[in-house]
């Protein structure tokens, strides 16, 4: 079991964009154990290479776990996929997307892949900080898609390490009261949702 005196951070869809900036602004801090998901042994690779000559805080840990979401798992799954006793915070990063269909020609398993993977039910414990965090239009493979797609100058994409930079700096002053229930963006405004 990893050291129970890190903070346990679980980053989902660890090896590449947001992720992966995540995964490597993580690894710098001291007394940390990042758990990284990815989907396949090629996207663990990917991760393994892009962290391999990061300069890494003291004592901090990296583990990789292949995860697909489209599949529940209880707590103590988790536990034991992960080699865990806790979890400190939860980055829920990974997302889908899928080939873009006019609305009414939407195939029923790309919305229902779409919606299993890119949410999560209502989570009401008394001690859990959740809100949704909008990282920003971001210079990702999937942001550069989408801003092709929608016209959209490349020039307007946040650099990754800016959108990280941000996003941890408002997930490490996080409280119930400041933003639980809330859609904050990565500069710390309040969005409508």
């Amino acid at each position: 079991m990893v050291s129970s005196n890190n903070t346990v951070w679980v980053v989902t869809g660890g090896n590449r964009g947001i992720g992966l900036g995540f995964v490597k602004a993580l690894l710098v801090r001291p007394s940390v154990t990042v758990i990284a998901t990815v989907r396949n042994d090629q996207a663990r690779t990917a991760l393994e290479d892009a962290t391999i000559d990061l300069f890494k805080g003291d004592g901090a840990i990296l583990s990789i776990v292949r995860l697909n979401f489209t599949t529940a798992l209880s707590p103590d799954q988790i536990r034991k996929l992960f080699d865990i006793d806790h979890v400190d915070v939860l980055i829920n990063n990974a997302a889908a997307s899928f080939k873009s269909y006019p609305i009414l020609e939407i195939q029923t398993g790309d919305l229902r892949s779409a919606f299993e993977i890119n949410t999560i039910g209502p989570l009401t414990n008394e001690g859990l900080v959740a809100f949704a965090l909008h990282p920003g239009f971001v210079n990702t493979e999937m942001g550069e898609s989408a801003a092709t797609k929608w016209g959209f100058p490349h020039a307007m994409l946040e650099g990754v390490e800016e959108a990280v930079k941000g996003s941890l700096g408002i997930i490490d002053r996080a409280t119930r009261e400041n933003v639980s229930g809330k859609f904050v963006s990565y500069k710390g405004q309040e969005l409508p949702w």
